[in-house]
């Protein structure tokens, strides 16, 4: 009796461990799927940001209004692992023009989200940025509106703003501070500066940030929280081309430190996508070759700005530079999602188009594979053909979510269609 009974609970069991398995192996390809898909029921729209949730993809979208052409509203779309769409909320404001940007979203907590992007006001003139909080299910729990320091009048405080546009955004590791960096344009005497500003949770400001004003041109894209102080890479143009890292302070907002990047020559290592990871920065930027070709390029760098190493890939193609993304593999090592320019000539003229390129490096560098993805070909129909990618992250199952548009220029209407800028989404596997 004694052994049927351990029999009996043996095979309860192995039948509990079954249903876990299957339950475990069935998430595991959920997570896994691998997939592409356009917007065909939405034109003219671009996906910049892809946020990952516990059903699935969670996408940010600027459209325009292609009967006015005075208004972008903005979307949300959601899709499950498979890709399929599950909603889409549309967004508009009065008198706004409503601009998303490319990978500006930053995780509170499992199921908020926070997206900056750019605004436009059509009665005075400004731009000015504006943070969205975001549910799972794509709905706004609440906006808030930032404008610049500056004005373009030094003595009337109550003349336009200079334009703010926001490149970044992160927030703290406990979820309780949101971080974003924006640039100051067309402020008089510089062309170009930045600012960067603490919030709290609901969007209260705490400080700003601004860099000290001079004749320097600063860019700032990328800023990232890293234990318990914030990093940028700025990059400044003045007759000199070079890059600094930034520490701020998460109390104050004062600056730390700031070092030089010291490198190689022809290489730029003004940042656009970064990680912070054991005392040092992987940084995707891009490399003049001596045939003054683009390439884009991943660099590593100590907090003092010394460089441990650099690679670009294979080729001779040309790098946008526009759109560059850098996330860590599951097993170790790098990828960069960068896009390659390429000429084809057809008869008497010339095809351009742009694929995305991903790359991955080892933790030394050293190149493991290239794969290249694009939604148009040299004989579709179209010309000029634009892959671009907006937004790229590492998922759960080690692969990667692309986000960004494929636009063409129509040739021979009607056989092909003039309405071609389309919002995509690409899954890949590791």
């Amino acid at each position: 009796m004694e052994n049927l009974k351990y029999n009996i609970d043996y095979i309860k069991n192995v039948r509990t461990t079954i249903v876990i398995l299957i339950v475990y192996l069935s998430f595991l390809k959920l997570n896994g799927q691998t997939f592409s898909t356009r917007l065909g029921s939405l034109a003219s729209t671009q996906i910049n940001d892809v946020m990952l949730t516990g059903s699935g993809y969670m996408t940010m979208l600027t459209g325009i209004d292609t009967i006015g052409f005075d208004r972008r509203p903005l979307f949300t779309i959601g899709f499950d692992f498979f890709g399929n769409s599950q909603y889409t909320n549309e967004y508009y404001w009065e008198n706004w023009t409503l601009n998303s940007v490319n990978d500006n979203n930053a995780k509170l907590n499992d199921s908020t989200w926070v997206v900056a992007i750019d605004g436009f006001e059509l009665q005075n003139d400004t731009m000015f940025a504006m943070v969205l909080w975001l549910n799972s299910d794509g709905d706004s729990i609440r906006t808030r509106k930032y404008s610049s320091p500056y004005y373009y009048s030094s003595v009337d405080p109550n003349n336009t703003s200079a334009w703010m546009r926001p490149t970044s955004i992160t927030t703290s590791e406990d979820g309780q501070s949101i971080y974003f960096v924006s640039q100051i344009v067309d402020y008089p005497p510089i062309q170009n500066g930045f600012i960067v500003k603490k919030l709290t949770a609901t969007g209260d400001e705490v400080w700003t940030y601004e860099y000290p004003v001079d004749n320097i041109y600063y860019a700032c894209n990328a800023i990232q929280w890293y234990n318990d102080s914030l990093y940028l890479v700025a990059f400044g143009s003045g007759g000199d081309n070079y890059a600094l890292i930034l520490n701020l302070s998460d109390e104050t907002g004062n600056l730390n430190w700031s070092h030089q990047i010291n490198g190689v020559e022809y290489a730029n290592y003004g940042a656009l996508d970064f990680i912070v990871a054991d005392q040092a920065l992987i940084g995707a930027s891009k490399e003049i070759s001596a045939e003054f070709e683009a390439l884009p390029m991943i660099f590593k760098v100590d907090f003092d700005g010394n460089y441990s190493w650099h690679n670009t890939p294979t080729g001779v193609f040309n790098s946008q530079h526009e759109n560059d993304h850098i996330a860590r593999a599951q097993d170790g090592g790098f990828v960069c999602c960068s896009e390659k320019k390429e000429d084809y000539l057809i008869g008497d003229e010339g095809n351009h188009v742009r694929s995305i390129w991903l790359w991955k490096v080892d933790e030394n560098g050293a190149l493991q594979w290239e794969r290249n993805y694009e939604y148009f070909s040299v004989d579709s129909g179209y010309w000029n053909l634009y892959n671009i990618a907006h937004d790229f992250k590492a998922t759960p199952d080690g692969g990667f979510i692309c986000a960004g548009e494929a636009t063409a220029l129509c040739t021979d209407y009607p056989e092909c269609d003039h309405s071609t800028q389309q919002g995509w989404l690409l899954k890949v596997d590791g």
